[in-house]
C-alpha cells in the first residue's frame, strides 16, 4: 500500500506541476490540461501494451510480496 501511495502521490505532482508551469506560460487550463495528455492520444497499440505490461508486472511483484510477507 505503501508504494501504491508513494506512486500516487508522485504522480499528482508532477502533474501539477506540469499544469502549473504551462498555465504560467499563458495557456489556458484546458490547453494545459490537453498537453499533458496529448501523449497517451498519439500513442500506438504496442506502446499500450507495453505500459500495460509493465504495471501488471508492477502490480504483480507487489501482490507476490504481500503473499510471501503474510507467510
Amino acid at each position: 500500500m505503501k508504494v501504491t501511495g508513494v506512486f500516487l502521490f508522485i504522480t499528482t505532482t508532477a502533474s501539477a506541476f506540469c499544469i502549473i508551469l504551462d498555465i504560467l506560460l499563458g495557456f489556458t487550463f484546458s490547453e494545459a490540461w490537453m498537453h499533458l495528455l496529448d501523449p497517451f492520444f498519439v500513442m500506438d497499440i504496442s506502446e499500450y501494451l507495453v505500459a500495460l505490461l509493465f504495471l501488471s508486472i508492477t502490480i504483480g511483484h507487489q501482490i507476490i510480496t504481500k503473499k510471501n510477507q503474510q507467510k
